[in-house]
């Protein structure tokens, strides 16, 4: 199935808005920061310094705590899983004695977005949403 999208943006009140339309029916809607805030706080950024060792890279496998993980070589995009609770991934990471640079919750990408509510399908190989 090929999944149709289009972009329509505007200014609204001085505002970049963008409405989001995959098989003919919308399914995002609102300024480019209520869209993003809307479907925060699931998202983490993070970086170790000695990568996925000592038992890290279990916690980061454990579905209960991890949906998606992204990584280039010591950097992660990890989306939670639903109901999980990002404190609780920190904490088992300095547990399992993790070197943390960074664990930061971000804002997803409109394409981070999108994808959340449409899936993959569809979605040209080598499409990121990045840049």
């Amino acid at each position: 199935m090929t999944v149709f999208v289009t972009g329509a943006t505007g200014r609204v009140g001085g505002t970049l808005a963008r409405t989001l339309i995959a098989r003919g029916e919308k399914v995002l809607d609102g300024t480019v920061a209520s869209v993003r805030r809307q479907h925060g706080g699931t998202n983490v950024a993070l970086s170790l310094t000695d990568g996925a060792q000592n038992g890290v890279g279990a916690i980061l496998r454990d579905r209960s705590l991890v949906k998606k993980l992204d990584e280039n070589n010591r950097f992660y995009e990890v989306e939670l899983a639903t109901g999980a609770d990002p404190q609780m991934l920190l904490r088992r990471l300095i547990e399992a004695g993790a070197g943390i640079e960074r664990f930061e919750l971000v804002q997803p990408s409109l394409y981070q977005v999108f994808i959340q509510r449409v899936g993959q399908s569809g979605v040209e190989t080598g499409m990121s949403g990045h840049g």
